[in-house]
């Protein structure tokens, strides 16, 4: 859920304290105390019976960790709602469409065959953040499909999602359907040429060193050094790449609950 999908301030700000945990119990008083104001004035701002000023929506957004075209559309909003003339309200009116649609364009131009740039692959997997995201999009009912949810989850702050939203929603990695986040079309997939792969792949291992402390039982971190024959090096190899065509199989066929990681090293020194 993003501010450009709302033309008043207002309609945004209750469905994001709704979309909270215990649907957002005790935010109107923190976001009043962001805001340096009582209590009962954050509610009536919220019943529509006063009005945010620009120096509030600028503690709004730091609050709320807007981006600098965030808190632009939000600072267009309360123009709308403050202005007395007709002719300022229209030409505030203007300027909230121009920028709910150069935000929500959702790359009409991309097209399923589209491929990430160089540029785009190199800060895709700078960081496996960059895929978490994406692939905690595709879960079903929506469960991470805003940017609250997928913060709580990988437990980042909001700022920090909303970056790489902002990346995956620029390529079409990401889409927005109905209010929510969802992957887009474009393929990730790297070529055994690519320079980025031994990034996609550190990033990963890294994270399931981090990993070896909390292993839960259903989960499973094996590593084996061992001797054999060059005969059985290829048949185990083998039986390995047999296991991750079966694997695909099983994944593209899987409905999408959780988000999971699956390392295999197999080489000789």
């Amino acid at each position: 859920m993003r501010i450009f999908e709302f033309n008043d301030y207002r309609d945004f700000l209750k469905k994001h304290i709704h979309s909270l945990p215990k649907q957002g119990h005790g935010e109107i008083s923190k976001m009043a105390d962001a805001l340096q104001i009582a209590q009962p004035l954050m509610s009536q701002i919220l019943s529509a019976h006063k009005n945010l000023n620009l120096e509030q929506a600028d503690l709004l957004s730091e609050y709320l960790q807007f981006s600098e075209k965030e808190k632009s559309y939000l600072f267009v909003l309360v123009q709308v709602e403050r202005a007395g003339r007709q002719s300022l309200k229209k030409y505030f009116i203007s300027e909230r469409e121009r920028i709910k649609k150069e935000a929500l364009d959702v790359r009409t131009v991309i097209l399923n065959e589209r491929k990430l740039t160089e540029v785009e692959k190199s800060i895709f997997y700078s960081s496996w953040l960059f895929q978490a995201v994406r692939l905690l999009t595709s879960i079903e009912e929506h469960k991470f499909s805003s940017l609250e949810s997928i913060s709580e989850k990988l437990g980042y702050d909001r700022a920090k999602i909303n970056e790489i939203m902002g990346f995956l929603l620029q390529t079409g990695l990401c889409v927005q359907e109905k209010g929510h986040y969802v992957m887009g079309p474009l393929s990730t997939h790297l070529e055994n040429t690519s320079p980025q792969l031994a990034r996609h792949h550190t990033n990963w291992r890294h994270k399931a060193i981090q990993k070896y402390d909390q292993v839960k039982d259903e989960e499973l971190i094996f590593t084996a050094p061992m001797t054999l024959s060059q005969k059985d090096f290829l048949k185990i190899r083998e039986e390995i790449l047999q296991l991750i065509k079966s694997m695909y199989s099983t994944v593209k066929a899987s409905p999408g609950e959780e988000l999971a990681c699956l390392n295999i090293d197999f080489f000789k020194i």
